[in-house]
């Protein structure tokens, strides 16, 4: 028999299979990789990354009346692919994990008991996707993938607007608030006279039709998705792509009269919500597809679009619908790996004292041995006069 009442501890499950939890430790941080240059004693520490939280969890299985909680959760924890933890410490409601591996323990002086210990790891996804290696094909792909999906999360989410006054009323103003934000958000870069043409036209069709459109679901978000697909394609630049998507990072276009518990009022901030999700998501799908195509001059370059990015995604509502959450994630993944491939070859920016004032021309041949990297150096350090350099100043390593 047991030798102490295993019932007073808290109740957890992977899969369904319930346990006793006994006992947590969580291992999170940082991935960095440490940089050292020859002549030089500064050392650059390269962020790759967030580890994905691992768990080394402790539990009891109560086998006093029959072993099927213990065989249960021995099928949980050896099938395949990503199940659902739920832990009695968590704030989330559960977890999805991988179960890496288990230890069991009968020990003939806790009769009536086994003891697991389990290693788990939230699985960001179940499958690398696609299977793909740093393809930007692939991407391109997935940012189609997400404004379809969204899309269809739209219109499966909003709630009728046509049997209630106040929810026609905020629904049109939110809808017509919004899209002027995002024309606000589109004029941070200039394109060509066409392409622009057709993306504000596109806008200004939704805010002078909203009060037809939030009737119909269906149209209204087949509308906004026009929209992202013209600002796709708006710009000659990636780079300008990048910084229209980056001014709608966190995107909340909120009525302020949808506080309240009523039914109507809760169908308000849903659509609301569902209005800030698509443009959330749809912004950051754009900003991954331009990320991958832009002409990265150094690392330094490639690391603060990463960081702006990894904001973006931190700023994705905590209410956005899970397929398109995976998808994002999908993105993510797919563009680190493309960052990491590009990352290898991009010459870093490290400091450089020049001792006595020399010219431009004869500290860049100095340096590399020819003049290619003249105007680099110069827009680098955003020079004015060239000809008496002295001083801290930024070169390119690895060249």
């Amino acid at each position: 028999m047991t030798i102490f009442n295993i019932g007073k501890l808290p109740v957890g499950s992977f899969r369904g299979a319930e346990f006793h939890l006994q006992d947590i430790s969580t291992d999170g941080g940082r991935q960095t990789i440490t940089h050292q240059y020859p002549g030089s004693s500064n050392r650059y520490v390269e962020d790759m990354g967030g580890f994905d939280q691992k768990f080394i969890v402790s539990v009891l299985v109560d086998n006093n009346v029959n072993y099927d909680d213990r065989d249960a959760l021995k099928i949980a924890l050896t099938t395949s692919g990503s199940g659902s933890l739920v832990l009695p410490t968590s704030s989330a409601d559960e977890l999805q994990v991988v179960a890496i591996g288990y230890n069991q323990i009968d020990n003939i002086n806790e009769l009536g008991i086994s003891r697991f210990t389990i290693n788990f790891e939230i699985a960001s996804l179940n499958v690398l996707p696609g299977g793909s290696k740093a393809n930007k094909g692939f991407l391109s792909g997935l940012k189609d993938s997400i404004l379809g999906e969204n899309k269809a999360a739209f219109d499966k989410t909003w709630k009728s607007v046509k049997d209630t006054k106040s929810k026609f009323d905020s629904a049109n103003k939110t809808i017509k608030k919004a899209m002027r934000e995002v024309d606000r958000a589109t004029r941070v870069a200039q394109g060509s006279l066409d392409t622009i043409s057709d993306l504000t036209t596109t806008i200004n069709q939704v805010v002078a039709t909203s009060a037809n459109l939030v009737q119909t679901p269906a149209a209204l978000s087949t509308k906004m998705k026009q929209v992202f697909d013209n600002l796709s394609v708006a710009y000659s630049s990636s780079q300008d792509v990048l910084d229209v998507c980056k001014s709608m990072f966190g995107f909340n276009e909120r009525d302020q009269d949808a506080s309240g518990s009523s039914q109507f009022k809760q169908d308000i901030k849903n659509n609301q919500d569902q209005v800030n999700n698509l443009i959330n998501a749809s912004a950051l799908a754009l900003a991954y597809n331009a990320a991958a195509t832009i002409d990265y001059s150094n690392y330094d370059e490639l690391s603060t679009v990463n960081s702006d990015l990894e904001n973006g995604f931190e700023l994705l509502p905590n209410n956005l619908n899970r397929d398109v959450y995976r998808l994002m994630l999908s993105m993510r993944i797919e563009l680190t790996n493309i960052f990491g491939t590009l990352s290898i070859r991009l010459p870093r920016v490290i400091t450089y004292d020049v001792l006595n004032p020399v010219s431009l021309n004869v500290l860049v041949y100095d340096l590399y041995g020819s003049l290619d990297l003249k105007n680099t150096i110069r827009d680098l350090n955003q020079f004015v006069d060239t000809s008496q350099i002295q001083g801290s100043i930024k070169i390119l390593s690895n060249v």
